[in-house]
């Protein structure tokens, strides 16, 4: 039971009836009850689309059919992935390089990690940092081991708090479920 948002932008502007947008899932219809559009938007070529899909584990199909002011229509289609099985994608560190921070972004599915850390070592391999929460993780009842989308942010100190040297490190993602271990390299740069 996802909640997905669509934004539809067109230069010339983008029409805000119902009946000129089409999405379908797996190519049927979805419900309009699971799709909300809103009545009015601040700028005309920029519609913001919000979907309740209810989705079976599985590979699905979304493609999203729009007209633009002019008539013309656009189509966009999407690969969707609903899994039950324990997963961690990691999408990346931005900015990358970096000059204070990096956010390192990534997605928990299906439930609360066991254990989750960021491991940042130098290209020699020493390990310099671990970092297991931040201040936007800290408060939260599951912190980063949260489901669903989470961010983790680097500072760019080592262990003692130190700012670390300008170069390449390395970060080691990794995440603990129920026994099972999944672990991603990143390459970070930091310059000043």
């Amino acid at each position: 039971n996802p909640v997905m948002h669509l934004v539809i932008e067109d230069e010339s502007g983008v029409i805000l009836s119902p009946e000129q947008i089409a999405i379908t899932i797996d190519g049927q219809p979805l419900a309009p009850d699971k799709i909300f559009i809103p009545d009015s938007v601040r700028k005309s070529n920029i519609l913001g689309i919000t979907l309740y899909p209810e989705l079976e584990v599985g590979q699905h199909d979304l493609k999203v059919q729009a007209k633009d002011v002019n008539g013309n229509l656009a189509e966009k289609q999407y690969d969707l992935l609903v899994s039950d099985e324990f997963d961690v994608h990691v999408f990346g560190n931005y900015p990358n390089p970096f000059t204070d921070q990096t956010i390192f972004a990534y997605y928990v599915s299906p439930d609360v990690l066991d254990e989750f850390e960021i491991r940042i070592y130098t290209v020699s391999g020493r390990l310099i940092r671990v970092i297991t929460e931040d201040i936007n993780t800290i408060n939260q009842p599951h912190g980063a081991r949260a489901s669903g989308y989470n961010e983790l942010i680097w500072d760019g100190t080592d262990e003692e708090g130190n700012e670390v040297a300008n170069g390449v490190y390395f970060a080691l993602i990794r995440a603990k479920y129920q026994g099972e271990v999944k672990e991603t390299i990143l390459k970070v740069a930091k310059l000043k």
